[in-house]
């Protein structure tokens, strides 16, 4: 498992728009929750929130429709330098530890530094849960599944539910 600090930025094609100018924050569903109090405090209580299918896509469409739109995105730094936008506000996450965490999977003697130094320097375990309602299709994934740990030492232990909507039926 890897943490990385999520920081949030809302970004304008306009170097000139106010935050009470603001008529609609573009973003992927969770930035707009992870910024959900700050926009409650800071924009217009009519402001419209327009959910994307990534922060990195909502960059480039506020960018797109330009700054007569009065549209800001919510996305990282990153997509303010790609999309040549401006920065209105920085760190506008309401928490300032906000992270993500990212699952890893990968060989212990990996070519990529990033793997092969995670492991080594980790005690971390991490669940893994899958549900799927087909029982032939089910069993075959997780064959498939162990078949890429077949050699592994790092499965420590494996664990069957019985799915509660089936069994009451």
């Amino acid at each position: 498992e890897i943490y990385t600090p999520i920081n949030h930025a809302l970004l304008s094609s306009s170097s000139s728009l106010s935050l009470s100018d603001i008529c609609s924050v573009h973003s992927h569903p969770q930035a707009l929750g992870q910024c959900r109090k700050w926009i409650e405090t800071h924009l217009p209580p009519n402001v419209k929130c327009v959910e994307e299918e990534s922060t990195a896509g909502a960059a480039e469409l506020v960018n797109k429709l330009g700054p007569s739109s009065r549209s800001v995105a919510i996305a990282s730094r990153l997509a303010a330098s790609e999309n040549k936008m401006n920065i209105i506000k920085d760190d506008i996450q309401d928490s300032l530890d906000n992270e993500t965490r990212f699952i890893l999977i990968g060989r212990i003697n990996s070519p990529s530094p990033l793997l092969s130094n995670h492991f080594h320097q980790s005690n971390i375990r991490t669940t893994l849960y899958f549900e799927e309602t087909d029982t032939q299709t089910s069993f075959d994934f997780l064959r498939n599944l162990m078949d890429c740990f077949q050699n592994s030492k790092l499965i420590y232990g494996l664990c069957s539910r019985p799915n509660q909507v089936k069994a009451r039926k």
